[in-house]
């Protein structure tokens, strides 16, 4: 019964000295094992670009990957940053393990490429990025992913 009492505050120390996590949680989500895909434009009344479009991915293997591929994505950088046109192309990703809903994050296609994860943080995609997830789509970078082809995109 002594040790117990004495191993919270153990665990407490441990974290508080381990500082922040580098990852987007403070946990490793559990793997996906389904990813659905939804495409929308912002503003919804632009009717000149992409249409809105829908997909899933039941590989899990390839809803991981993608996962794998959100978690690792660094921070968007600090300030305030001029981004090319942006047509307002966003894809809105929500992973599932078993039905349960792990998170959402929204890409923007078509500005600073950032995402956007549901607990408000925001991280840099880059061309990797955009490459395995229209490859798990099956749409094209120039004329589907993007829409007149990508915009240099930023750098690592």
């Amino acid at each position: 019964m002594a040790k117990r009492r004495y191993l919270i505050p153990f665990l407490l120390v441990v974290v508080f000295l381990a500082g922040p996590s580098s990852s987007v949680f403070s946990f490793s989500p559990p793997p996906a094992d389904r990813l659905e895909v939804a495409r929308f434009i912002v503003p919804a009344s632009n009717p000149n670009y992409l249409p809105p479009g829908g997909w899933t991915v039941g590989d899990p293997a390839t809803a991981q990957q993608i996962e794998h591929a959100v978690v690792a994505l660094p921070p968007s950088p600090d300030g305030v940053r001029f981004c090319p046109l942006d047509r307002g192309v966003r894809y809105r990703l929500t992973f599932f393990a078993q039905g349960i809903t792990l998170f959402q994050a929204v890409a923007d296609a078509g500005n600073c490429f950032a995402l956007h994860l549901d607990n408000s943080e925001t991280r840099q995609t880059d061309e990797a990025f955009w490459l395995l997830l229209s490859r798990a789509l099956g749409l094209p970078l120039e004329g589907g992913i993007f829409l007149d082809g990508p915009a240099p995109l930023p750098s690592p």
